[in-house]
C-alpha cells in the first residue's frame, strides 16, 4: 500500500510538470441533468446516477470474486501465494488480472471525480487517495465489506460533524474516529487478527 501511494504521488509530480498545474474543464454535455426531491430533499440526478453505477459496480465486483473461477484464485493467492500456487494456481496470472481490474476501477473512480468536481487536474484524485487510504484502515486491510461499511461509516462522520460541528473539521473529525478504532482494534472493523507463533 505504501509503494502504490508513493507511486501515485510521483505520478502526480510527472504530471504537475507536464500540465504546469492547470485545470481542464470536463465536459458534462449528455450527462444526466436536473434534482429529484429525496427525504424532502433536492439530489442531483447525476449524483443518484454516480450511486446507482457504484453500487452495481460493488455487487458485480462481489459477485465475481466469490463465484466465479477466477475470483476465487484471487481469494487464494490473497490469502496464501505458497498454497494456491501449491493448488495449481498460476499466481502471476493471478496478480495480472488483479492489476487490469484495479485500473478499471481506478479509470471509473477517476471519472467519478472529475463528475463531481467539474475539472481535472493532477490533484484531482489526492483527497480520494488519502480517504481510500482512511476507509482501508478503519474498514481492515483486504476485506470488502470492511470497505464498504468503512466508507459509509466515514461519509456518515463526516456529514454528521459537517451538520454539528463545523465543515472545517469535517475531515479531522473522520480521521480522529479512525484512530480511536485503531487503538481499540488495531486490525480494523472487519480485519482479522493475525495469528503470532510461540
Amino acid at each position: 500500500m505504501v509503494v502504490t501511494i508513493g507511486v501515485a504521488l510521483v505520478l502526480a509530480a510527472i504530471l504537475k510538470w507536464h500540465t504546469g498545474s492547470q485545470y481542464v474543464a470536463f465536459p458534462r454535455q449528455g450527462l444526466p441533468q436536473g434534482a429529484l426531491t429525496v427525504f424532502g430533499q433536492n439530489v442531483p440526478v447525476l449524483q443518484l446516477t454516480v450511486l446507482g453505477v457504484s453500487l452495481a459496480v460493488m455487487v458485480l465486483l462481489g459477485s465475481w470474486i466469490r463465484r466465479t473461477r477466477a475470483g476465487r484464485a484471487l481469494r487464494a493467492v490473497a490469502h496464501s501465494q505458497e498454497t494456491a500456487e501449491l493448488l495449481g494456481i498460476d499466481s502471476r496470472r493471478v496478480y495480472a488480472v488483479a492489476h487490469v481490474v484495479a485500473g478499471v476501477l481506478a479509470a471509473l473512480a477517476g471519472v467519478f471525480v472529475a463528475v463531481a468536481t467539474a475539472n481535472v487536474s493532477y490533484s484531482s484524485g489526492d483527497r480520494a487517495l488519502l480517504v481510500a487510504f482512511a476507509v482501508i484502515i478503519l474498514g481492515g486491510m483486504g476485506s470488502m465489506r470492511g470497505a464498504v461499511a468503512g466508507g459509509l461509516l466515514l461519509g456518515l462522520i463526516e456529514v454528521y460533524a459537517t451538520v454539528y460541528v463545523s465543515s472545517a473539521f469535517r475531515e479531522a473529525v473522520g480521521f480522529l474516529v479512525i484512530i480511536l478504532v485503531l487503538f481499540v482494534r488495531p486490525s480494523g472493523l472487519f480485519g482479522e487478527k493475525e495469528a503470532t507463533r510461540v
